[in-house]
């Protein structure tokens, strides 16, 4: 008695979900992206030097201002020296590559809710003087990749996100107010954070309906021989 090729061959493995990727899908273009955002980071603070920082007093998040609404998206793009602009970059560089995992779209879905989301939390609590600067999406895109692997219950994206909280734990401090540090903008850490988290939770939620939506393959016909 033999079985027929049809029922011994194993089914092939289904694609991974984007929700549960752990690395980008196309790895060189997420850093293409990645670093032409730095560029354009870069460039602006060439710029802003220039012009003896007065791009922060145009553009800088004004909190509760109606008529500086607008500054909601350009602040991120803003820093106030060279050291506050390197600081961000090798964390900023890293949260984005990994948040790429689910592909260019996705990506710029999750980015719009950070920065919008996030700035306009920021708007509304943060301190009177200006903010400027891309912490807020830091921290959103770090919040992101910690709560997309709780929500979709993946384990490599569980494994990664403890490895982050490990090595960049230490920044959640940063999300409380410190005299130690007055000119840090906590609020916008905090409101990037809690962006980050619906993010991931809107992420999550459109994994679960395409799993509802998708179809469960029948079985397949099994023959027997003798």
């Amino acid at each position: 008695m033999s079985t027929s090729p049809e029922l011994a061959a194993k089914p092939p493995k289904p694609p991974r979900h984007p929700a549960k990727r752990v690395l980008p899908p196309n790895p060189v273009r997420a850093v293409a992206l990645v670093l032409g955002f730095m560029a354009l980071l870069y460039a602006l603070q060439v710029l802003n030097v220039l012009t003896l920082y007065s791009l922060n007093s145009w553009f800088g998040l004004r909190p509760r201002d109606l008529f500086a609404l607008q500054d909601v998206l350009f602040f991120p793009l803003l820093h106030a020296s060279w050291q506050h602009l390197v600081d961000n970059s090798v964390p900023l560089m890293i949260f984005s590559f990994l948040a790429m995992s689910g592909g260019t779209r996705q990506f710029l879905k999750v980015t719009a809710h950070v920065w919008l989301l996030g700035g306009l939390l920021t708007w509304l609590i943060a301190r009177p003087e200006g903010v400027v600067g891309a912490s807020g999406l830091i921290f959103g895109y770090l919040t992101f990749l910690l709560a997309r692997g709780i929500f979709v219950g993946s384990i490599p994206q569980f494994l990664i996100a403890a490895v982050l909280a490990f090595a960049y734990g230490w920044v959640f401090v940063l999300v409380l107010p410190s005299s130690a540090n007055p000119d840090v903008s906590w609020e916008g850490h905090l409101c990037g954070a809690v962006a980050g988290v619906y993010a991931a939770w809107r992420v999550a939620s459109d994994y679960r309906e395409s799993l509802q939506r998708t179809p469960t393959p029948p079985a397949l016909p099994g023959s027997l021989g003798v």
